[in-house]
């Protein structure tokens, strides 16, 4: 069966985002594993090493989260090990990555923001930091936002040709619950530049299978403008796709998904290219 990662902090964002993997899991069949890393630093006393102290420490956070796992079990009928919880002492990024990898999960669901509560601060560290980590699916939600239906997506793209395996698998589950086309979006910086034929055709070849409507716009701003559009479609989910080619189509998209992260309002899917 497919897999769920969720890291959890405890903190109120990250429990929003559990209810709503649940809630996802529940509807499209998925296991899921809450997970939780202890950085190195909260195991030091008194910035002295203990052992007795971090083993102390780990307990008391896998009782937490054992506890939490339990509760949400109860709520959603979930037997056996289609839910299941890790505590990892690493940092957060490795901790969150090396775990999806051992687990072979098909997507990983967070919240964008950590315990700080400050706006953005996960997804200018810990989320960004994963998304350029890993080639798993990655959802990240924001903070109000409440699990619904999937009727409407937007996919803002760059002319990708294929995706990689998961995310093709995860892209084809999605497109299936709706109930429209999909609003595909392409943001020009500059006046008067279009997608060439070949670019249009090698596109298509990702969207075949799903009716879509195509849709060119121009403005300086570019994740501001993916922001409005989406926002204006009603979408429930907001598509981007992330690429590891290069240096500098790795920082293109990391900037520009940054960005369109601190201001979207609906739950953002990274997914990876080949």
């Amino acid at each position: 069966m497919k897999t769920i990662l969720v890291p959890t902090d405890f903190s109120k964002c990250a429990t929003k985002a559990m209810h709503y993997a649940l809630k996802y899991a529940a509807k499209n069949e998925y296991n899921v594993i809450l997970a939780h890393s202890v950085t190195p630093a909260e195991t030091v006393n008194n910035n002295v090493y203990n052992a007795f102290y971090e083993s102390s420490y780990v307990e008391l956070k896998r009782e937490m989260l054992d506890e939490l796992t339990e509760a949400v079990r109860k709520k959603y009928k979930m037997k056996g090990d289609r839910l299941r919880s890790i505590v990892q002492i690493s940092y957060p990024i490795s901790s969150i990555c090396d775990i999806a990898e051992r687990e072979n999960v098909d997507m990983i669901i967070m919240g964008s923001q950590g315990a700080s509560g400050l706006k953005g601060i996960l997804i200018g560290s810990t989320a960004s930091g994963v998304i350029e980590r890993t080639s798993i699916p990655v959802l990240i939600l924001p903070p109000n936002v409440k699990y619904t239906a999937v009727d409407k997506v937007t996919l803002a793209t760059d002319f990708t040709k294929k995706l990689n395996s998961k995310s093709s698998k995860l892209f084809d589950e999605l497109c299936m619950q709706l109930v429209g086309p999909i609003d595909i979006v392409h943001v020009y910086d500059k006046k008067a530049e279009k997608p060439t034929v070949a670019q249009k055709k090698a596109f298509v070849d990702l969207v075949s299978n799903h009716p879509y409507e195509f849709h060119i716009i121009h403005d300086k701003n570019i994740p501001n403008a993916i922001n409005l559009f989406a926002e204006s479609s009603k979408a429930d989910v907001l598509v981007m796709i992330s690429h590891k080619h290069n240096l500098f189509s790795k920082m293109m998209f990391s900037t520009n998904t940054k960005q369109v992260a601190k201001e979207i309002k609906c739950p953002l899917l990274v997914l990876h290219s080949k």
